[in-house]
C-alpha cells in the first residue's frame, strides 16, 4: 500500500527558504568559480561544515550538498565554517543571527504547542518584536508566524506518518505540491492524504493532479478550517473523504475505508463561549504577527478593548 502524505512546511523543505538555483551553484562549486566564491555558500550534510565555492578540499557528493546565500544562513541551520577557505573572513556578521537563532530553538521546543504570539518570542530572544520580525525577514525570508507555522507541519507530517506506518502503510511523506506530483508520477499511491495548505499551491491542484494521474487513488483532504464550499470542490475533483484538522491516523484509516468518521473521534468537552472568544483572539493576533492594532481592526473593537481582552488570563476552558 502507498501513501502520500502532503502538508504544509513551509516554502522551506527544511523550513528555510531557497532563493538560489541549486544546478548553477552546484556548477560553480565543481568549476571553482572565483566569480561565485561571494556570491552563496555550500554545507555539507556529513561534516556540518560549510565553505566558499572556491574552497580547495574534496568535493562532496552532490546528494549530501545544501546551498545558503550567506554564513549566517548556513550556521543557523547548524553548520561551521571550513577552516580552510574560511568563509567568514571579509564578512560581517548580522547582528540579528543570535536573536534568530535563540527564536528558532524556542520555536522548535513549542511546535506542539500551537501558535506562539511574536510578542511572546520577542521576550523569550529579549530583543523589541519589529527588530526580531525584520531579522527574521533578512535572514531567513519569512516571519516568525510562518516559520512556527512551518515546523507544526513538519511535526505533523512525520506523527502522521508515522502513525500510519506502523498501521502497515508504506509511507512517502512530501512537504510540497512539486514534490507530490513528482511520486505520484513516479509512483502513483493508492492512498493519499492532502493537505490543503501548502506553500508553493492549492491541495485542490494535487487532487486533481493525483485523479488525473490514476482515478482509483483514494484522496483524504486535510484542512483547519471546516469550509462546505471547498468540502465539495475537493469531492468534485476526486477526493475520498474531506476531514477537519486536528485528525489521527484511525481517523485518516476510518475515512479511507469508508467508515464512520466521527465513530472514530475521541469524546472532547465543549468549550466555553469565552473560551472560543480567547482562541478566536490569540489566532487573529498571531496571524498578525503580535500586531494589536491591526487584529482590532480585523476584529471590529476598538484597540483598548482589545487591550483589556488580552490583559486577562484565558478561561480554563
Amino acid at each position: 500500500m502507498n501513501m502520500a502524505t502532503n502538508t504544509a512546511t513551509d516554502d522551506m523543505g527544511a523550513s528555510f527558504p531557497r532563493s538560489l538555483d541549486p544546478d548553477a551553484c552546484w556548477a560553480a562549486v565543481v568549476a571553482r568559480d572565483p566569480g561565485a566564491a561571494d556570491g552563496f555558500v555550500y554545507a555539507v550534510a556529513s561534516t556540518k561544515i560549510y565553505c566558499r565555492p572556491t574552497c580547495p578540499s574534496r568535493r562532496p557528493r552532490r546528494a549530501l550538498v545544501e546551498f545558503f546565500t550567506t554564513p549566517d544562513l548556513a550556521e543557523l541551520s547548524g553548520f561551521r565554517p571550513c577552516r580552510r577557505c574560511r568563509p567568514r573572513e571579509g564578512r560581517q556578521p548580522d547582528p540579528a543571527a543570535p536573536h534568530v537563532q535563540r527564536a528558532c530553538a524556542f520555536l522548535d521546543a513549542r511546535a506542539d504547542e500551537g501558535p506562539v504570539t511574536l510578542a511572546a518570542i520577542a521576550r523569550h530572544v529579549g530583543v523589541a518584536p519589529p527588530l526580531l520580525q525584520r531579522g527574521f525577514v533578512r535572514l531567513l525570508g519569512i516571519s516568525p508566524r510562518q516559520y512556527a507555522a512551518a515546523r507544526r507541519a513538519e511535526r505533523f507530517r512525520e506523527r502522521l506518518g508515522r502513525a500510519l506506518t506502523a498501521r502497515g502503510c508504506d509511507v512517502r511523506a512530501v512537504a510540497s505540491v512539486e514534490e507530490a506530483l513528482a511520486a505520484a508520477a513516479q509512483d502513483s499511491p493508492e492512498l493519499a492524504v492532502v493537505d490543503l495548505k501548502l506553500p508553493t499551491g492549492s491541495g485542490l491542484d494535487v487532487v486533481r493532479a493525483l485523479h488525473a494521474i490514476d482515478p482509483t487513488t483514494r484522496i483524504v483532504v486535510l484542512t483547519g478550517y471546516g469550509s462546505i464550499a471547498t468540502a465539495l470542490e475537493s469531492v468534485k475533483l476526486g477526493a475520498t473523504h474531506y476531514l477537519t484538522k486536528p485528525v489521527d491516523a484511525d481517523q485518516v484509516m476510518a475515512a479511507f475505508e469508508g467508515r464512520d468518521v466521527t465513530q472514530d473521534r475521541p469524546t472532547v468537552a465543549v468549550p466555553s463561549l469565552a473560551r472560543v472568544e480567547w482562541e478566536h483572539i490569540q489566532r487573529v493576533l498571531n496571524d498578525c504577527d503580535g500586531n494589536v492594532s491591526q487584529a482590532a481592526r480585523l476584529l471590529g473593537i476598538h484597540r483598548r478593548s482589545l487591550q483589556r481582552k488580552l490583559s486577562k488570563f484565558p478561561t480554563a476552558r
